[in-house]
């Protein structure tokens, strides 16, 4: 099989994220995972399901394989964002063989590529409400950006900093408290 060309492969709208070597050996760039509710244009925003959400919030390292489709999932939802695959790309790059320490690390570069920086801070909540709206943050002054975002909640297309750090928490609670009942009724 010829080997993939990933700059060949980009498409317009190109979105810098994480560089993740994946199962062919070359570098390729997973953006934000950009989630809301209400979906977005561009297919990469969307709310995020109880399981996705049990993912981000660690669950895997207790149940790994439970989770391997639902990170191929959002890890091919990503990457069809930056470039053009077919479905015998996504098998060849997402390759998954739980004995092979390669597919075990480069998963895990997945799953911190998805999970991004620590989704509680004000800077993170500050850049995807401006991604999720089609700003782009990079070069504007912080106070600008802050007002953009605060103008985006006033007019209820994003929620504020305080709900969604709340949310953040509130889904991280309700996902461990879900594992250790599962753990506790010996499921």
């Amino acid at each position: 099989m010829a080997k993939l060309n990933e700059k060949a492969l980009r498409k317009p709208g190109f979105a810098e994220g994480t560089r993740v070597t994946l199962a062919d050996g070359q570098e390729w760039m997973i953006p934000p995972g950009w989630f809301r509710a209400d979906g977005g244009a561009d297919g990469t925003t969307r709310e995020l399901t109880d399981v996705e959400v049990e993912l981000l919030c660690g669950a895997e390292e207790d149940r790994p394989y439970e989770f391997v489709d639902v990170l191929v999932g959002l890890a091919g939802r990503l990457l069809s964002h930056n470039y053009r695959l077919t479905t015998a790309d996504f098998a060849t790059l997402l390759e998954f063989d739980g004995r092979e320490e390669w597919s075990l690390s480069m998963w895990r570069e997945i799953v911190k590529a998805i999970r991004g920086a620590d989704e509680r801070t004000y800077a993170r909540w500050l850049s995807m409400t401006l991604k999720i709206n089609g700003i782009s943050p990079v070069g504007l002054a912080l106070r600008d950006a802050s007002a953009i975002a605060n103008s985006l909640v006033t007019q209820g297309k994003a929620v504020p900093a305080s709900q969604w750090v709340d949310d953040a928490i509130a889904k991280c609670e309700r996902a461990e408290y879900q594992r250790m009942s599962r753990s506790v009724m010996g499921r």
